[in-house]
């Protein structure tokens, strides 16, 4: 059954086969819990009203990307895992 179905996929155009991963690997993802959901809605919403309210204060997109751009180009430590595995 699988290779029929290979050998029929595998005629199919970039686009048909690249909408039928992503439906494939989302169908492997758990469905987010609908309770989660709507407590980062009512976090987001929360966090909003502060920011437009004074009771916070955001830090400017560029500041944070610039921020983060320098993380990421920092050098990571090397963890030795031998030295771990002594102790």
């Amino acid at each position: 059954m699988i290779t029929a179905d290979r050998n029929e996929l595998a005629v199919l155009s970039d686009t048909d086969r690249a909408e039928l991963a992503h439906f494939l690997i989302q169908s492997l993802q758990p469905q987010a819990d609908a309770g989660v959901e709507s407590a980062w809605d009512a976090e987001l919403e929360r966090r909003g009203n502060q920011i437009r309210t004074g009771q916070a204060a955001g830090e400017p997109a560029e500041k944070v990307f610039s921020e983060l751009r320098g993380v990421a180009r920092a050098p990571q430590p090397i963890i030795d895992i031998s030295e771990s595995e002594k102790n």
